[in-house]
């Protein structure tokens, strides 16, 4: 069987973002019969061969006479292919939500500022973890205040064991900002931005602490807050609380507002208009799987802004890590991160802007009907996009106009050409379906 595949244009990105280079790699039979077919080949070691060509059209025409010739095993067009950025954190590879999110494309644009703070009112957080040890700004425990908001031995272990088993927070502020390229961990949403790490949750949740914590926030300058945390009962948010996170909102940064962040919720129910979530200023997250589809347990509702990926990965305490993380706890830093990552380019953003920017940067799910507003109970608005985010933010970026000079060739058009590219690609099925 002839194995064959090849960009039907040089300068069409077809095969793995590759541009065809002046020549054929050909795989031969064990014993070749047509004496012509590697007259003045190179040989690459075993029955591999380059046939090299004037110009990378010639390159796809001489791929085109050959794919059916008995002697030949596979034939590919010589390629470039661009080098894909690739983290030396050994838990990368496993973040399978940055993959289906396509965080690359923003990665290779930056990982963030450290001008950036995102604050995590969470429980307990490891300010020691060497992911997160380098980026902790103005840590505070609003629960035992005072400024350590490590996990203290025995809170939250439900079978009476005093070792620290409190590894929430953590595993939240890695998602959100865990440091990339220290070949340790993981790789946050915002590589490079800085961490405030705020101890709110205790062996009771108190009103008090809610307040000082986001007061805490506030007063050292935190530009996204992030809450995986909420009521399991559908109450009314006390009025206190609506109003300091209103304020957060409205007031912070010097008057531009914080983007504060909340977590839909586990209980697998509607969320009433007079809870947490609901408060107007703030965004609102929902839980989506690996395939897109709303996991079986998030909140829904009008609430609801922007669903994110369930991230299972994450960091733990004592410089461990977790694949079982979850839930809309898991969610809602992948927000946080991006909407970070956001303020990283656009400081200047009012937080209601942000908002607005995390939720048009949103793709409606293909699997649902949205409302006429766009709008859907378990999606909210869609689910969030760093390629549409990418779109938003640089609508003249010079990235194509760089891509064009390295491909090169007459075919550039088909980056545009919604018409050309579909017909590349029958092309390419027809020819793969002949082969095979």
């Amino acid at each position: 069987m002839i194995i064959f595949l090849a960009h039907i244009c040089a300068a069409s990105p077809l095969y793995n973002g590759g541009t065809v280079l002046n020549g054929v790699v050909v795989e031969s039979n064990d014993v070749v019969t047509d004496q012509k077919l590697l007259a003045g080949a190179e040989w690459l070691g075993h029955d591999f061969y380059l046939k090299h060509t004037s110009s990378p059209k010639d390159a796809l025409e001489l791929l085109e006479s050959l794919q059916d010739h008995p002697d030949i095993v596979s034939i590919w067009p010589d390629v470039s292919i661009p080098h894909t950025q690739h983290f030396n954190d050994p838990l990368y590879v496993g973040q399978w939500y940055l993959n289906s999110l396509s965080m690359e494309i923003l990665f290779d644009r930056s990982l963030g500022s450290s001008e950036i703070t995102i604050a995590i009112i969470d429980s307990g957080i490891d300010t020691a973890h060497p992911d997160l040890q380098s980026k902790i700004i103005a840590p505070y425990d609003a629960y035992d205040e005072d400024d350590d908001p490590q996990p203290n031995p025995g809170e939250f272990c439900w079978d009476g064991s005093t070792s620290v088993c409190d590894a929430h927070g953590t595993a939240v502020a890695g998602i959100a900002a865990a440091q990339a390229d220290n070949e340790f961990g993981m790789v946050g949403m915002c590589p490079s931005c800085s961490v405030m790490p705020i101890k709110m949750l205790g062996a009771e949740n108190r009103l008090s602490s809610d307040i000082k914590a986001f007061s805490h926030a506030i007063d050292s300058d935190a530009d996204v807050i992030n809450n995986s945390w909420g009521y399991s009962e559908a109450i009314p948010v006390p009025t206190p609380l609506k109003n300091i996170i209103v304020q957060a909102s409205t007031e912070g940064r010097d008057g531009k507002g914080i983007l504060v962040v909340f977590a839909a919720g586990n209980e697998d129910r509607e969320l009433n208009d007079d809870e947490l979530c609901a408060i107007e200023e703030l965004l609102c997250v929902s839980a989506v799987d690996s395939y897109g589809r709303p996991t079986n347990y998030t909140n829904y509702g009008a609430a609801v802004d922007v669903s994110a990926p369930s991230a299972t990965v994450s960091i733990a305490p004592d410089g461990g890590e977790t694949n079982q993380f979850g839930g809309t706890s898991a969610a809602a830093p992948v927000v946080s991160g991006l909407a970070a990552w956001a303020l990283s380019e656009r400081p200047d953003l009012h937080a209601s802007e942000l908002k607005s920017l995390i939720i048009e940067a949103s793709i409606p799910s293909p699997l649902v009907t949205h409302d006429a507003d766009g709008h859907h109970s378990y999606y909210g608005y869609g689910t969030i996009s760093p390629e549409k985010l990418d779109l938003l933010l640089f609508p003249n970026s010079t990235k194509d106009d760089n891509s064009k000079e390295i491909n090169g060739g007459s075919c550039d058009h088909l980056k545009t050409d919604p018409v050309s590219i579909l017909m590349t690609w029958l092309v390419l099925l027809a020819l793969y379906w002949r082969r095979t």
